[in-house]
């Protein structure tokens, strides 16, 4: 098999480099863009290997080349076809998996646990 070998990469157009190491920590390294309602479904994905349905608003999103370690950083986003207010939680973060909690926001300050029509996520830091 080859194996390319560089330190620095650059934009011929611009002359604009950028070290190696910056592309490699600052890319992605999972991502998943779920149908969060209903019978769930991954629409989408990278380096996703399965996500659980854990009951009304509850998701593990298990990854197929685990983090580094739990100190990844991690952001999501989640969204319905009307204008509730959603609140969304990340649990028990582990080099594997995260759990991700959906919760419906009511007037009066009443939030409960809610599965949620679109709901994304991505994982950023070093593979381990």
């Amino acid at each position: 098999m080859s194996e390319f070998q560089f330190r620095r990469v650059k934009n011929p157009d611009t002359g604009e480099t950028i070290s190696t190491e910056n592309l490699i920590a600052g890319a992605v390294k999972a991502w998943a863009n779920l149908q969060g309602n209903g019978t769930i479904a991954i629409r989408d994905s990278f380096n996703i290997s399965s996500v659980v349905d854990g009951g009304n608003g509850f998701y593990t999103f298990n990854v197929t080349s685990a983090m580094l370690n739990n100190l990844y950083s991690h952001f999501s986003g989640l969204g319905d076809d009307a204008a509730y207010q959603w609140t969304l939680f990340g649990r028990d973060k582990q080099a594997g998996s995260i759990k991700l909690n959906t919760q419906r926001s009511y007037t009066g300050g009443v939030n409960t646990n809610e599965d949620v029509v679109h709901l994304s996520l991505c994982f950023m830091g070093r593979l381990a």
